[in-house]
């Protein structure tokens, strides 16, 4: 017999007739990722003998893929939310090559996000996740947990920069035009486009950004344009070597350096914000010159929001659902020096001269805000000195335990937990409290501990109270 560990009917079990010589039973047709009751009944003579009640926990049935920020080189890919959820498979096919692979692509320890690298960029891919692990402890193999459902997402194109020093002074309008003619007949170019004009020691250079048709980076070569009768000074680079952009490892801070000979045009510094239900914000930092010293932006967690802040002035300020995970996008479009040479660059290609390579960031809010308050209610059971009480699973998946407390019949505190692995992926929760006074009302107080995206679990925090009663 069996049914599921937060069912309404206490007494309502699932029978499954058992032949006498089996071993093993197969059960089908029962929800994923949720907890069951589990119990043997043997009818000897007139008698019957029942076991223990066991519980097993059903592996979850994939993963959904709330969203995917695709880069030339590498995707973050956030998944839908799983209750009991700690580790994920993640594969990825080439649709241009039929090449599947399988990745261990956690971001560090945050959970609900995989960053996959080493992707070929204008490419096609398909993305499949599946759970492989619960609370910490329990593994799944492909077969118990399968992949969910699969999605396409296209890379983003590889991007190279150019400088040219035009003979003739020229209209924008023709400047671009001169370009487009230039790459028209370059099989690797998708297009060619104008940036700005830099006017440096009396050189006009019209700085210009290529994107590539290529799946890999082509020469910079090849990225040259041949006619020399109306161009000087070309050149194509993928990247510049700088240190006047500085990033730490998990953005909490960057900072870029300024001087005189490249304040001369402004940087375009662009940013979104995301979360697994896609892009939220954008958002582009304000310029300025503070010389070498440079400018100092800190970017502030709180439990339902993110601030962007500039020395002691507050610039951005954007709110999030508390206890959600979100990230921060580049799309940077920054002017770089090297040496006395001004150049162009996006930040989310930091490689050297051919090789475009990866950068990204994934944040999680520093704190979990307070679950709202919850709707318990109660059934009293024949005994009169218990009841059984039923609530909603509010964000059960990083809820690790939930403990009520409340005064016994005998004048002792009392508390009765509810552990991680009984929270499933149910939309009710049950939780049984005895040694209640008898035909009495009694004040419960819940509290909550919550698994962190780094994997760490917070102290117990207070939930709302309610109160029970009991009938004789």
């Amino acid at each position: 017999m069996y049914a599921p560990r937060h069912r309404s009917d206490p007494n309502s079990f699932t029978s499954l007739p058992l032949a006498t010589e089996a071993t093993s039973q197969p059960v089908s047709d029962v929800s994923s990722n949720t907890v069951f009751e589990v119990k043997l009944q043997a009818n000897v003579g007139s008698s019957n003998i029942q076991s223990a009640i066991s519980f097993v926990r059903t592996a979850p049935a994939g993963v959904t893929i709330g969203y995917i920020l695709p880069r030339p080189t590498f995707a973050v890919v956030m998944f839908g939310k799983t209750p009991g959820a700690t580790a994920w498979d993640v594969k990825h096919t080439n649709m241009e090559t039929g090449v599947v692979e399988n990745c261990t692509c956690a971001n560090g320890s945050y959970a609900y996000v995989a960053v996959i690298t080493s992707l070929d960029a204008n490419t096609v891919y398909q993305v499949e996740a599946r759970v492989s692990q619960v609370y910490n402890s329990v593994n799944f193999t492909e077969e118990q947990s399968p992949y969910g459902r699969s999605f396409n997402f296209t890379t983003a194109r590889l991007s190279a920069f150019g400088r040219v020093t035009f003979v003739n002074t020229a209209t924008t309008t023709q400047i671009q035009d001169s370009i487009n003619d230039a790459y028209a007949n370059n099989s690797n170019v998708h297009s060619a486009n104008l940036i700005t004009f830099d006017n440096m020691t009396d050189s006009i250079y019209r700085h210009y950004e290529i994107l590539v048709n290529e799946p890999t980076a082509p020469n910079a070569a090849t990225l040259m344009i041949p006619d020399t009768a109306f161009y000087t000074n070309n050149q194509v680079r993928y990247e510049v070597t700088s240190t006047r952009y500085d990033f730490n490892s998990i953005m909490e801070y960057f900072y870029f350096l300024d001087d005189d000979v490249c304040d001369a045009v402004p940087d375009s510094r662009k940013w979104f914000l995301f979360t697994d239900e896609g892009s939220r914000e954008n958002f582009t930092f304000p310029t300025g010159n503070d010389g070498l010293s440079g400018q100092i932006f800190t970017i502030q967690s709180e439990p339902s929001r993110i601030g962007v802040s500039s020395g002691n002035t507050n610039v951005f300020n954007f709110t999030l659902e508390p206890n959600s995970l979100y990230g921060i996008g580049q799309n940077n479009l920054v002017r770089d020096c090297d040496v006395s040479e001004p150049f162009y660059r996006r930040i989310y290609e930091l490689t050297d001269d051919n090789h475009p390579g990866n950068f990204y960031a994934i944040f999680d809010t520093t704190d979990d805000a307070p679950l709202p308050n919850l709707n318990f209610a109660s059934v009293p059971e024949s005994n009169g000195e218990s009841v059984r009480v039923s609530f909603p699973s509010a964000t059960p998946e990083r809820v690790t335990q939930y403990t009520f407390t409340y005064v016994g019949s005998n004048g002792s505190t009392l508390s009765t937990t509810l552990e991680e692995w009984e929270i499933d992926g149910g939309s009710d929760l049950t939780m049984r409290l005895v040694g209640l006074n008898v035909d009495g009302t009694t004040s419960v107080n819940v509290s909550a501990r919550f698994r962190s995206f780094d994997g760490s679990i917070s102290a117990s925090r207070s939930l709302n109270d309610f109160s029970v009663t009991t009938g004789m």
